[in-house]
């Protein structure tokens, strides 16, 4: 083809026009169809990655860790508390945190037959049994 002139390349496309558009059409639904199946793969591994983050976001256990480490946040803030010259103001926040954390435990014990400190509180008491 390249000993043709301009002249006769212009008459071979004018010639086999619908042929080149048609092979032209067919490369670009080709393309297309590509496209599309990658963007597919890459919605269903991003799907995927959301689902496992969820997941893992959702997970009960490490959600009673997250609120284990509150709860001793709160503890550790009111133990601080006990031991340090504060004003009033302060003494009333950590009033507020032994009132929070005791709903808190009841909440949290309520639901966990295991709850230590539900066990702490039967240590102490001596057991009677009713007839």
């Amino acid at each position: 083809m390249s000993d043709m002139s301009d002249e006769e390349l212009r008459q071979f496309l004018k010639d086999n026009k619908e042929r080149i558009e048609a092979i032209m059409a067919e490369d670009e639904k080709s393309n297309l169809e590509r496209l599309k199946e990658k963007a597919s793969e890459k919605k269903d591994k991003a799907e995927d990655a959301m689902k496992e983050m969820y997941d893992a976001l959702m997970n009960p256990e490490a959600h009673r860790h997250f609120i284990r480490m509150g709860m001793e946040f709160f503890m550790g803030m009111s133990e601080i508390l006990d031991k340090v010259p504060v004003p009033k103001p302060v003494r009333k926040f950590k009033e507020d945190i032994e009132e929070s954390k005791a709903k808190a435990q009841n909440e949290m014990c309520r639901s966990n037959e295991n709850c230590a400190f539900k066990k702490s509180q039967d240590d102490g008491l001596e057991k009677i049994e009713l007839n």
